[in-house]
Parts: structure tokens; sequence; C-alpha cells
């Protein structure tokens, strides 16, 4: 029961006097008000210390007082409390525990005028009884009222209740998330701080990893905390670590290894030592230590004349590890470490920390190898003095750490910059390897020399992209070419290249690949002859080769040779003339067997050569590949002997060796100069060998990639896949998949792969992405793995995808949203995150099954899936109503939605099809349409009333199958304020049903009783009396159309409302006391009302500042009257309803809302 604290004189002590109302009754410690503290807060402004006076002992913590003090009592349940003070009205707040014969246990002085304050204990004898003493600061306008909560339990205060944090990577609170305001000190202080504990408070968390590295942050939005300091415990809160404030505000860390997997750790954090520095902060963990470990450091990737950026590094939050370097003169201190991979054999290594070098103090570097041996050190030179570290004997190639520190003080941490220069003796990589004159067994390999100190070449090669390699050759130094011999017809070959020299080699350079190309295509020839060279940058300088002919040119078979596409108009004289042919984008399926040209000699005996001929990815007169070719080589034509004569003439017949393409355009430039030529036309035919939309070796690649890549070896059918790599080699085409277990080829491609229940093992084979043609891949009931690529938008062919009842993890791919899919499969996986809602737009989608994962959200708004016929989304996390654009889906057979947490009431579903299964059991859903057309019906354990399971006999026969018992029982008890003295419904929320019997019942403390007599729908208590208080009531609902189903309503809890009607006696703020009197023009209440008292306003003015409750509110709205809500923190709430009278003239204005206030009638 609510009730104000003052109604008691009223009801039992009549003979009171006015003086004795206005002084608190708990005024003093044998009339401490008594509390039961499991979890107990007041009313706001439920107390006051308004007219208390000073009694007891001053607390030790306290600045001044007793002042207004008034007391409390409790009983304690548990060894432990937890006290937490909110003013309102107070000004600075003070608290203090006592025990049973008033001996201070802990206090706590205010931490200003109107800020929360708290305090914790736990070492209370359960059974004995306890004080609570509250107090204010010492002038009579800090008496106030305040809101006290207290709890069986402490909070973060002790270790004991120490928040659970997350051990995972990279994981920060919310900033300014945690505060130490309302702490105490507690526990011994950690080795590394320079006072306390003074308000610390206590995190903790199981440990994933064997490391960890926490971080303190204070800085502006981070927190408000001032003087941070951390410290990390093991279970048995014995200290493994501790770090020290570095100034006022500036973030702290830590890290440790070592840590054991499951086992749990503590994190303490704290404040300085003056109550001013308590505040908030913001906590981040991560999994791995940084650098400030050797197995943690920073890798340095270029060391040749290499510098960080200026103060890139920091010591701040470093702790000390490793052994003393032997030339410092202390430390460790709060080391950090890089690593580098020598390059040379000598290095130079300077910190800088001068001026914007940076703010540490006393550097220190010494240098490691990989071992951690030391092989040299540099103690500091000065404060501020930048320091190096020259050493030599480097091994090549060997890995070494740099170790930096500073010196022992705490403020003598701060960032830095670290220059390294260790110049490399190794020759540099070769540059713009590429590929020409590729045949069916040979490819020539060009390359750039970059190295000034090179002795050779060596070149590497392999069958699968990335290695591994073999060496194929050496070659001497400033060779820059190499062609290799003996290759296997059709088949893909990746090279690499290296310098080298007497102390080593260079990296590799990047990848070339070359297609063998076969002399003898499976596939039928198709003569393709390209329209004339489309036009180039058309320039002052650049213009195209040829501007156009009367008409295509067409093939004579007979000859075969092209002929006609004669005309055109003469070229003017410009010094370059450039043009391309457009291989189009699936250039690589070709195969150019012949090129021709068109000339019309400008004299006798005249030919054009082309000065440049390359590969490009676009149509410009750059180079930008470096593909410079040979293969199709336009220079070869000779001289004609008829003047002005239009003649078709064979640049290359590559017949026995068709070329691929290298690029999509090839770019070709004539001549410089070119001055006073007129009437070169330049036309190219070329045959190409079809063999599908993907080439065959990428597609046999992908399966041999899939087969090894998920353990082929022990499928439970691998017919006719290869099991050796000699097998595998002798694959060349798509045409020798026949009989291969779950491969369909159409076209000349893969077009299916339907491996399911086939014990697949490993992540998704990535290789696959490559199929551009496949439109099934079926994977399910496997053991996959990992997630689900994003690339796997490269299946532009893709229709019915199942990876369902597999491992597979993360979320849907967005990339998904640009594939034709009618059918999508990922049910019985561990995946997450929100499904797109992209999936529920998708107008090719059939089939969409995700059932059994671990998705959340809800679904959007608007479902546009005109197609599809399955949706099962069950056995998520998924939330929210289900939207009314359901009932637009006509083709819909079957809907999924159980186990998951949807709720309100399912729309309306008038569907033309018939559904045959619906399933929406173990929801939320309070209500259910007349589902006519659905066949099997699942709704059990909903929260659906006897009318929603009624109203599915609408037509006398209900769904063949339907399921529908039991539903939930409501949770929590609904607490329904009713007033004492007037009469009261409880409405049930719950109800309804022609068939359906209601019979209420009371909790008599063990179990639920019939109440006789009330067999109704709703409760009517005729008039609540003060018994009423506290009772526990629910209605149970039985109906003969459904037996064995019982459904109940809501549990309520009455909550008896004992008001009192107060009046306006003074013009004034609603939250000052002396405008308030429970008679009409009485003695000022030196009280405010509480949001159970009905207020009567006339003739004066009130002004709302801040946020206030009242049950209701009547207005005389005559001459004076004025009721004024101003600022944005101003509210107003009614409980009841406002009612103004007497309105003589509507420009009274007696209700003013200003400046954002609010009014509220609820």
């Amino acid at each position: 029961m609510r009730r104000n604290k003052l109604i008691y004189p009223v009801l039992f002590c009549l003979l009171l006097t006015s003086a004795a109302l206005a002084q608190p009754a708990n005024d003093n410690s044998t009339n401490a008000e008594e509390i039961v503290i499991n979890t107990y807060c007041s009313a706001t402004g439920a107390f006051t210390t308004v007219g208390a006076t000073p009694d007891g002992l001053k607390p030790n913590n306290w600045s001044n007082g007793p002042n207004s003090n008034v007391w409390f009592k409790f009983q304690a349940t548990t060894t432990e409390v937890a006290i937490h003070l909110t003013p309102d009205g107070m000004s600075r707040p003070k608290l203090a525990l006592h025990g049973a014969l008033l001996a201070e246990l802990v206090s706590v002085n205010d931490d200003g005028a109107t800020e929360d304050i708290g305090l914790s204990w736990n070492t209370l004898v359960v059974g004995a009884w306890y004080f609570i003493n509250v107090s204010n600061g010492s002038s009579s306008g800090n008496n106030g009222a305040f809101l006290l909560c207290v709890d069986d339990a402490v909070s973060q205060d002790y270790p004991a209740g120490a928040v659970e944090i997350s051990h995972t990577s990279n994981q920060c609170s919310a900033l300014a998330a945690y505060q130490t305001r309302i702490g105490t000190p507690d526990g011994a202080r950690p080795s590394k701080w320079s006072n306390g504990p003074n308000a610390n408070v206590w995190f903790k968390f199981q440990a994933t990893t064997a490391e960890v590295a926490l971080s303190l942050k204070v800085k502006d939005a981070e927190g408000t905390l001032l003087y941070p300091k951390l410290a990390l415990y093991d279970a048995s809160i014995t200290e493994l670590v501790s770090v020290n404030d570095d100034g006022a505000t500036e973030d702290i860390g830590l890290s440790h290894t070592n840590l054991t997997i499951g086992a749990w750790y503590y994190v303490n954090v704290d404040n300085g030592n003056n109550r001013d520095h308590r505040g908030t902060f913001t906590l981040c963990v991560d999994t791995r230590t940084t650098h400030d470990y050797s197995s943690q450091a920073v890798v340095l990737t270029n060391v040749a004349g290499y510098c960080t950026s200026l103060e890139e590094y920091t010591t701040r939050i470093a702790t000390p590890d490793g052994s003393r370097p032997s030339n410092w003169n202390n430390g460790p201190n709060a080391n950090v470490w890089f690593t580098f991979q020598a390059l040379g054999p000598g290095v130079t290594i300077g910190v800088k920390t001068d001026g914007v070098e940076g703010s540490l103090r006393y550097p220190k570097v010494a240098l490691h190898a990989s071992t951690l041996t030391e092989l040299a050190s540099r103690n500091d030179a000065g404060a501020t003095t930048d320091i190096e570290l020259i050493h030599s004997g480097l091994i090549i190639g060997d890995w070494y750490y740099i170790n930096v520190d500073n010196a022992t003080n705490q403020s003598q941490r701060g960032t830095f910059t670290l220059c390294v220069d260790n110049p490399s003796l190794l020759p540099s990589v070769p540059g713009d390897p590429v590929m020409s004159n590729v045949t069916s067994s040979s490819a020539q390999l060009d390359w750039v020399d970059n190295s000034a100190n090179e002795t050779g070449f060596e070149l590497y090669r392999a069958t699968v992209s990335g290695g591994p390699y073999s060496l194929v050759t050496t070659t001497g130094s400033g060779v820059v070419t190499h062609t290799d011999t003996g290759l296997s017809d059709a088949t893909s070959y990746y090279y690499v290249v290296r310098a080298i020299n007497a102390h080593g080699n260079s990296s590799n350079s990047s990848e070339v690949v070359a297609l063998t190309s076969s002399s003898s295509p499976s596939s039928p020839q198709t003569l393709r002859i390209l329209a004339p060279l489309a036009s180039g940058p058309a320039s002052s300088q650049y213009f195209p080769i040829q501007f156009g002919f009367d008409g295509p040119p067409t093939w004579d078979d007979a000859n075969q040779t092209p002929t006609g596409g004669s005309g055109g108009s003469d070229a003017p004289g410009y010094n370059n003339r450039t043009g391309y042919i457009d291989f189009g984008p699936d250039y690589a399926d070709l195969r150019i067997i012949s090129t021709w040209t068109q000339y019309r000699p400008n004299s006798p005996g005249d030919h054009m050569p082309y000065a440049a001929v390359w590969w490009d990815d676009d149509n410009d007169d750059v180079n930008d590949n470096g593909i410079t070719t040979t293969a199709i080589n336009f220079n070869t034509a000779q001289g004609l002997a008829n003047l002005g004569s239009l003649l078709w003439v064979r640049d290359m017949d590559h017949t026995n060796a068709p070329v691929t393409p290298q690029r999509r355009y090839l770019v070709l430039r004539s001549a410089d100069p070119m001055t006073g030529r007129a009437r070169e036309y330049a036309m190219v035919g070329y045959s190409a060998s079809v063999e599908g939309n993907l080439p065959d070796h990428l597609e046999l690649q992908a399966l041999r990639d899939l087969y090894e890549g998920t353990n082929g070896a022990n499928w439970t059918n691998n017919t006719g896949w290869p099991t050796m790599d000699a097998a595998w080699d002798a694959i060349t085409s798509v045409d020798q998949l026949t009989g291969w277990h779950g491969i369909t080829v159409e076209n000349g491609d893969l077009s299916e792969i339907v491996l399911n229940d086939n014990n697949l093992d490993g992540n998704f084979p990535i290789g696959l992405i490559t199929l551009k043609a496949l439109n099934t891949l079926n994977m399910g009931t496997n053991h996959i793995i990992g997630t689900i690529p994003e690339q796997i938008n490269s299946l532009e062919s893709i229709e019915f995808i199942d990876l369902s009842n597999n491992s597979l993890t993360g979320s849907i791919p967005l990339s998904l949203e640009t594939l034709p899919l009618k059918h999508l499969f990922l049910s019985g996986n561990q995946m997450s995150g929100e499904i797109p809602d992209y999936l529920f737009q998708k107008t090719s989608l059939i089939h969409l099954s995700l059932t059994g994962n671990q998705f959340t959200g809800t679904l959007p708004n608007t479902l546009n899936l005109p197609w599809i016929e399955y949706i099962d989304i069950g056995s998520n996390m998924l939330s929210g109503e289900v939207p009314s654009s359901i009932s637009t889906l006509g083709r819909l057979k079957r809907l999924t939605l159980s186990s998951n947490n949807f709720e309100g009431d399912f729309p309306p579903f008038d569907l033309a099809g018939q559904v045959y299964e619906m399933n929406l059991e173990n929801n939320q859903f309070t209500s259910i349409p007349y589902f006519d057309r659905v066949d099997e019906l699942r709704v059990q354990g909903n929260a659906l009333t006897f009318e929603s399971l009624e109203a599915q006999f609408t037509d006398g026969t209900p769904p063949r199958i339907f399921t529908y018992a039991p539903q939930k029982a409501p949770l929590n008890p609904i607490v329904l304020n009713a007033d004492l003295n007037e009469p009261y419904q409880i409405n049930n929320n719950r109800s309804g049903g022609n068939q359906t019997t209601y019979t209420w019942q009371e909790w008599d403390g063990t179990n639920w009783a019939n109440i006789n007599g009330e067999t109704t729908a709703q409760l009517n208590i005729s008039n609540v009396i003060i018994g009423d208080d506290g009772r526990r009531l629910r209605c149970e609902m039985i109906n003969s159309t459904f037996p064995g189903l019982v459904i109940y309503s809501e549990e309520y809890e009455l909550n008896v409302i004992i008001s009192q009607t107060f009046y306006v006696i003074a013009s004034g703020n609603w939250s000052d006391p002396m405008i308030w009197s429970l008679t009409e023009g009485g003695a000022p209440e030196n009280r405010v009302p509480t949001e159970f008292d009905k207020i009567q306003l006339a003739n004066y003015q009130v002004e709302v500042t801040k946020v206030v409750d009242c049950r209701s509110v009547r207005i005389d709205a005559g001459p004076g009257t004025t009721l004024k809500i101003s600022g944005q923190q101003a509210a107003l709430n009614v409980n009841g309803q406002m009612v103004v009278d007497n309105i003589s003239a509507i420009e009274n204005k007696i209700l003013q809302v200003l400046n954002g206030g609010k009014l509220e009638c609820r």
C-alpha cells in the first residue's frame, strides 16, 4: 500500500497538535521508520527532513551536522545491504549506517548540492537490527524531501556484487556507463596505487583466452571520474597487476597474460582520494594484450628509413614485463614492444620525444633477438632528449624485437615517435610481369628489372593460384624475358619471379597467369567479324583509325577471307591515330584464331605498321595494365602493290594455337609520324571457339577446391570424383564429368552441385564463387562451418541454395540481394544478426527457410513476395508484431513462425489459396483471426483467448489438425491502484468466448482459492477497504469446446490508495511546502502533495518547474487563478482527471504550458 506518511496521525492520532504534524515521525532513532530492505524503494518525495531536529553524534565522514536528520531501521535478512538516496528537494544529503546500539559502521558525506549518494556494507548479522541516518546540509534551506532505496545485496561496491562483463574482443561499455559516486572503500590497497581504496567498484569476467587488456577511459564524453586507478585480481581476490592514475583526466589501462580459460577474474576501479574525484567512466576489455607484451609486438613491415607518425605510440597504459636490459638504470616500467624482419645486417633505432614528437620522459630502448635475448640497449640521455641505438650483425630474414620504455614515475609515461632504419642488401622486387605468346605448350614471361644489385632472376610456376610454386629456371643479370616450354594443353599456369644476389632474394613479384590454348577446340568454331574499330578519344591529337565502312564486311566461305566493307571517307593527317577492339565482358571464353586488316595504300608498296598494341581494361589511349602483345601482331602486313585498292590481309594465323584475349580491349596506336597519309582502313576479324560462359579450367579448379576443402576422401558418396593428383590433372574439360556424384553439366558449364547429406566437412568452399553458370547448390545436412562469403553474389545464375543443417555462423550476406534466388534454405545452423529486409522484398523467392538459427530483429512492414509458397523462420529470436501485409502473400502454402517472441494480434488473414500449414506456437500472440483455409494450425504456447480459438469453428469445421493447448500464463502481476472507500472494477483482459466459464480466484498465501459467487468476466469490488491492499487476484477460464485447456487472466495485485485533498493557500512554486494546506484557507502543511493526492486550486498562481505527479486537479477558474508549467524539465502528470470550474471568460488563461513544459493526463 502506498500512503502519504503523515496520513497515520490523521487516521489514528487525532489529538496530535499541528506543530507535531510538521515534525517528521522518524525525527529520532527511537521512532525510526521501519522498512523491509528487499529491493525497497520509497515513493518520490515520500520522506523529508523539513521540520526535523538534530540528534546523535556526527558520523565520521560527515562535514557537519547532524543538522535535520531523520532515521530508519531494518532487520537484516542477509549479510549485505546497499543504500541509495536521491534528493527531491533536499540539498547536500548525508548518509550513515549504524548498528543496533547506534555505533557507526560506515558513513558518506554529500557529493554536491543535489547529487545522489549511497553506501554498502557486507558484514551484517542476519536477524540483527540496524539504523539508517539521513541528514542534509547545515542551512535550513537545505531541508527537503528525498527518495530512499535499500537492497539486501551489495551492488558492485563489493566483489560479491561485481558487475559481470564479457571477455570478448575489443568490447567497450557505453560512454560513461559506470560510476563511483556511491562507492565505499573496501579491500586492501593494490600495490601500485598511491592512495585508496576510496570509492572503488568491482567487475568480473570469465576468461575466454589466456590474455586480457583493460582500458579505463575518463576523457570528455567517456567520463567525469578523476585520477583513475585500475587493478586485476584472480578469483580469490589476489592481486595480479595494478596501475595508478596518470593524472586527473588521463586514460589508463593494463594487460595480463597467463589467464586460465574458464576461470573468473575481478577488476577493481577507483578514483582519487578527494570526494570530488568520484564520477563516471567507460570500461573496455579485449581478449588480446596490445604491444604491451612481446607476444603482441607491433609488426613493422617497412624498416628501410621508416618512421612512425608523430606521437603514434604510447606507454600510458602499458605494464612492465621482461628482464631489465643491461644498460637501463631502472625498469622495465611501462615498456612496449615492436618487431621487424631484418632486410640487412645493420640497424639504427631512434626514439623521439622532444616537442611535437612525444610526451614520454627519459626514453630507453633495447634490441632483442627472436628469442628475446638482448643484443644491445640504450639508457635515457635526459628527460626529453631523443636517443638512438645502432647495431650491426643482424641475419637477413630473421626476426628481431625493439623494447621501448620510460622512467619509473607514472607521470613519465607518454607518447613517442619511433624511427627504424634497416637498409636492405637484397635486390628489389621485379615489376610488371606479363604473359604473351601463349600457345598450347608454351608461354612467354616478361618482367621489369627494378634492382641495381641483382645478379639474376628465379622464375617459379604453379598450377594453383598462390602456389605452391616450383622453380622453372634461373636467368642471368639483366635478362627480363623467358619462354616456358613443355606445358600441358588447356591448363592454367601461375608465375612469379624474384631477383637474387649474394645476400639472398627479393620477395615474389605479383602473380600472372597463362592459359594454354588447345589446338583442337572441343566445341564448334563460330566465326565473328568485328564491326569497324570503335572510336577512341576524339581530340586534336587522337583520332580513330577508321571512320566507317559503306557496309559491314562479310565472310567469304570459299576463299576463307573477309570481303566487302569498302568505302569510307579520307582521314585527315594527324600525328597519331588510335582505335580499339572490344571483345566484350566474356572475353575469357574466346579463342582467337585469325586477325585481318584492310588497307588502302597511299603509294605502291605502302604498308601501315602499328607502333603499339596492348591489352587494357578500358578503351582510352593510356596503357593502364601494362600488357603489351605480340601474339596478335599487326606489324606483319607487307606493302601492297595496288595504289588505291582496298585489300584484306591476314595479319596472323592462330589456327593451330588459338589465343585467349588477356583483357577486354585490344588497343592499337598507329605509327608516328603519319602526316600526309590517307585512307588507312583497319578491320580485325577473329574466330572464337565457344566452351560455355566460363572457361573449363576455372570450373574444374572450383570442383577440386570443393573436394579437397571438404575432405572429399571421406564423403559418403564420391563416385566418379578423382582421388589422386594425377587423376585431377587428367581432367581438362567439363565434358569429362559424366558419372560424377552430384554434378550436372548443361551447355558446356556446371549447372548443379547436389551433395546434400554426404559428410562434407570444412569451411564453405570459396572457390565455388567462380561458377557463374551454376543454377543449383545443395550442400545441406553436412558439416560445413564458417560463414557464407559476401562474394557469393558471383553466382549470378543461382536459383537454388540449400545449406541447411550445417554449422554455419555469421549473418546472411547482403550480397545475396542481387541473385535471382527462388529457393533459399539456411535452417538448422548457428547464424545470427537480423534477417535482411531485401529477403522479404525478393519477388523471385518461392521458398525461404531460416528456422533454427539465432536471428534477431523484426519483420518489415511490407512483404513483397508475390511468388512465395513457404516461409519457415521459426526457432529464432525474432520479435515484434507480424505486419498486415502477410495477407498479401496469395500463393502461401506454409507459414512457420514458431518459437520466437512475436507478439500482439495476428493480422487478418484472407488468402485466396489453400494454406496447408500454419505454425504459430510458442510466441506471445494475444489473438488470431479466423483462418478459413488452413489445413493444419498450431497455436499452443501463446497468450490467446477462447474467443480467438472459437473463431476457428466459424463455419463449423476447424482445421484438420488444430493444436491449441496449453496457453501461457501471464508472468508478472499487474499492480492496480484502487481508491479507498470507492468502488473498483477489474477488467479481465483475456475474457471472451461464447462457451467460456469464469471463476475468480485469490491467493491465500499457499494456493489459489476460488472466490464464491464471482463467476463473471469482470470482478467488481463495491467498496475498497484497507484490507484489500496487497490482494492478489486472477480469473480462471475454461471452455466446453476445448476440454483440458485452462486460460488464466493476468494476475492483479491491488494497491489501496489513501489520498488527501490539498488546497493552495498562497501563490508560489508547486515544490514549496508552504503553499499547501489540508484545509481550505488553513495553516501550511509544510509538505507537498504526492502522486495519490488531489489538488484544489483557486485564486492563486502556481508554477510547476519539475516533474510532479498528482491524482487529480480541480481548478476554480476565477480571476487571478493560474497554473503555469514552465521549462523543458517541467511536467505535470495527472493520474485521474483535470476539471476546470467557473470559466467566466476564455481570456482568463487559467493554464499555461511554456518553454517545452508538458501536461499529461492518464
